[in-house]
């Protein structure tokens, strides 16, 4: 029992800690190298200053991750360091995270939401979602949903105090006089969370169905348009090759008058074989339009662009699901202290 406890112990040293450590410092360079791109590319887009506003949040969630998961680099050296360094960032990673889910929940939400106007409302989108609405709609955004979180901030404070286990003055959480006259405080802040997060999920989901019906429609209008050029080709080229015969028949009538009842009977089999390329003509032509007709229900397929928005909400509605469903909070009224 006690090597599996020992197992145990390394397994989720591994995972809970160098694991997050290196994932944490890998987010930082990404989002970094996120943000000097959008950077770069300006502000012109309204869609980059929402993706810029996203790599922002999740850099600092990531930066204050890596900073906390450092804990183990410290226990490395010194017991007391890693206490210490464990309870000062603990509070710092854990209102960091809190309030950024519901940042970044309303700035993908807001994006969702833009993508949708853009196909209900493509030639109106750009006079409706300008820069400035964007701008001033994402910092409202973000500003609300950190306020509603924000008591979660005035729970606890560290403070320092002797501790005759390890001889030393070591970091200590302790619930603020805040906290103790508004103890049902943690329960607002959990259904205020939640709330945020439901409600950028619907709404994310409800914009993922309209984009997807009219992905489909805009799809079957490619279709039908590309059937119906086709069809208006194949009868402008049997309408041209058949006055073309005509044309070409009159000139010889016209030119073979006098001929004897042999030589038209010889002008009738020479034109006979523009007669039967007329007919083949026509043949195509009402073969391809029946080609057509099946194409229009059958090969209404979407872009491989489309196909990866479709794919890409889709994953946001999957993590949302994930996101959302019923979990431990990380913050109690009782037991914070103990489950360090």
């Amino acid at each position: 029992m006690k090597e599996i406890t020992e197992v145990r112990l390394i397994v989720d040293s591994v995972i809970q800690l160098w694991g997050s450590f290196f994932l944490g410092g890998t987010g930082v360079v990404s989002n970094a190298l996120n943000i000097a791109v959008f950077w770069r590319l300006g502000f012109r887009e309204t869609a980059n200053i929402s993706l810029m506003l996203i790599a922002v949040i999740d850099c600092v969630k990531c930066s204050v991750s890596f900073l906390y998961r450092g804990y183990g680099l410290a226990g490395l050296f010194d017991v007391v360091l890693e206490v210490n360094w464990t309870r000062v960032t603990y509070l710092l990673n854990a209102h960091v995270q809190n309030l950024g889910v519901p940042m970044v929940s309303v700035v993908t939400m807001y994006v969702t939401v833009e993508r949708c106007v853009c196909m209900c409302l493509p030639l109106k989108v750009k006079s409706i979602l300008t820069t400035k609405v964007t701008a001033i709609s994402l910092i409202s955004l973000i500003t609300l949903s950190g306020a509603t979180i924000s008591p979660i901030c005035m729970m606890y404070y560290v403070t320092w105090f002797y501790d005759p286990i390890f001889n030393q003055t070591v970091a200590q959480y302790m619930p603020t006089d805040y906290f103790i006259r508004n103890i049902h405080i943690v329960d607002y802040i959990n259904v205020i969370y939640m709330c945020w997060n439901s409600t950028a999920f619907v709404v994310i989901a409800i914009c993922t169905v309209i984009i997807i019906v009219k992905l489909q429609k805009h799809a079957t209008f490619r279709s039908e348009h590309f059937s119906n050029s086709t069809l208006k080709n194949l009868s402008t080229n049997t309408v041209a090759v058949a006055d073309k015969e005509k044309s070409i028949a009159r000139c010889d009538r016209e030119s073979n008058v006098s001929s004897s009842h042999e030589d038209t009977s010889i002008e009738h089999t020479s034109a006979h074989p523009r007669q039967s390329k007329i007919f083949k003509v026509r043949r195509r032509f009402q073969g391809g339009r029946g080609s057509t007709l099946k194409t229009r229900q059958s090969d209404v397929h979407l872009s491989k662009k489309e196909s990866r928005l479709v794919k890409m909400l889709l994953l946001i509605i999957l993590v949302y699901c994930i996101n959302i469903l019923p979990r431990q909070n990380s913050i109690r009224p009782v037991g914070i202290i103990t489950c360090i």
